[in-house]
């Protein structure tokens, strides 16, 4: 694949994430007239395991920090999201050197997933002052954390990443002791 071809795939795959993540959370608004839970009932997908609920989450994955302030919650979630944006763009510009030839595509494609969601849930909390949620997975009352497709994107990126730099990183040579140069 050329060069040029590959870019506008990294692109789509940015732009499909944020794109899927922002129409499936525009759905979720309309369909329970962006009344939050407890005020809108959940919607049971697969019956106890799989529902959709409508969540504001004003907090940051999980719903940390949720109990601040809104003001503080704006500032350290806008820093700590401008912060990671700089760390995405380092890893972009600097994988050929953190990853081995043959596992440099799919590490930038690991990037985009994780920019594409990252971008979904910035502009949602830019535009709403919250993030919507609504993916909740459990068994009866025992519930996981509810969350959306930008989520599924970054965590999924995060883990072919970490793979990636598993099973693939460089190794750089460790420096010789200087006993052994020594005794040369």
């Amino acid at each position: 694949m050329t060069n040029k071809k590959y870019n506008i795939l990294l692109i789509a795959i940015v732009l499909g994430a944020f794109s899927i993540d922002m129409y499936s959370k525009w759905l979720i608004l309309q369909t329970f007239n962006y009344q939050p839970y407890p005020l809108s009932n959940s919607i049971s997908i697969i019956d106890i395991y799989f529902k959709l609920t409508y969540v504001q989450n004003f907090g940051i994955t999980f719903g940390l920090l949720s109990d601040l302030p809104q003001k503080y919650t704006v500032v350290i979630l806008s820093i700590t999201s401008s912060v990671a944006l700089i760390i995405l763009g380092y890893f972009y510009y600097n994988i050929t050197k953190l990853l081995k030839e043959v596992a440099v595509p799919a590490g930038k494609i690991a990037l985009a997933m994780i920019f594409g969601g990252a971008l979904g849930n910035i502009i949602d909390r830019m535009i709403r002052g919250f993030v919507v949620d609504f993916l909740d997975f459990g068994i009866a009352t025992y519930r996981w954390y509810t969350f959306n497709f930008a989520d599924v994107f970054i965590v999924s990126g995060c883990i072919l990443l970490s793979i990636l730099i598993i099973f693939f990183e460089i190794k750089k040579p460790k420096p010789a002791k200087k006993s052994d140069a020594l005794s040369s």
